[in-house]
């Protein structure tokens, strides 16, 4: 009788699939990043259809409470101005803020796909260490690579975030500050 015996692996995945690489992986990021995009492209759409429906229906009733209230002729001209000024401030926001909203993510979809890249370098690099202290040595340089790297793209996130504030307040600024408006 001959004893046959049956060596199992630790590794589930097929043979296959364990030699696939990074693609598949850098696939599914690239796919995230274009649904995010979509989805954000969708909703800023959806956000400025409902901010015009708003404003005009704020238009309306303005007018009619101008009617309603006796403020007719001069007086009611110039509310109605001064409250068609401020939807176009919130409109004018509202396609800033969209803008920027974007920008965050696909800031934030490149960071992802980059820390991607970034890990799959670091487990070939791991996998070619020779000895323990080779492991370790290349752990500790990854490690501090990765703070580094964690630093630098907080700062352009920030940086990104920051420039589109001050693009937001300037556009609000701009129509609370325009002639029509200190006229109203």
């Amino acid at each position: 009788m001959t004893n046959q015996v049956t060596r199992h692996t630790a590794d589930p995945k097929p043979a296959g699939q364990a030699r696939a690489g990074p693609e598949p992986t850098e696939a599914s990021v690239v796919t995230m990043a274009t649904f995010a995009s979509d989805a954000s492209n969708n909703a800023r759409t959806a956000a400025q259809a409902g901010l015009g429906a708003a404003a005009d229906g704020m238009r309306r009733a303005s007018d009619q409470f101008i009617r309603f209230s006796g403020f007719d002729g001069e007086e009611g001209r110039r509310l109605a101005e001064r409250s068609t000024l401020n939807m176009d401030a919130v409109r004018a926001c509202n396609a800033v803020t969209g803008h920027a909203f974007r920008a965050l993510w696909r800031d934030w979809f490149s960071l992802a796909q980059r820390q991607m890249q970034r890990n799959v370098s670091a487990f070939r690099k791991l996998a070619q260490a020779r000895s323990v202290q080779d492991y370790l040595a290349i752990q500790s340089d990854l490690i501090r690579d990765s703070m580094h790297h964690i630093a630098e793209d907080s700062g352009a996130m920030l940086q990104n975030s920051t420039k589109e504030v001050e693009d937001a307040t300037q556009s609000i600024g701009k129509v609370a500050l325009s002639p029509a408006a200190r006229a109203a």
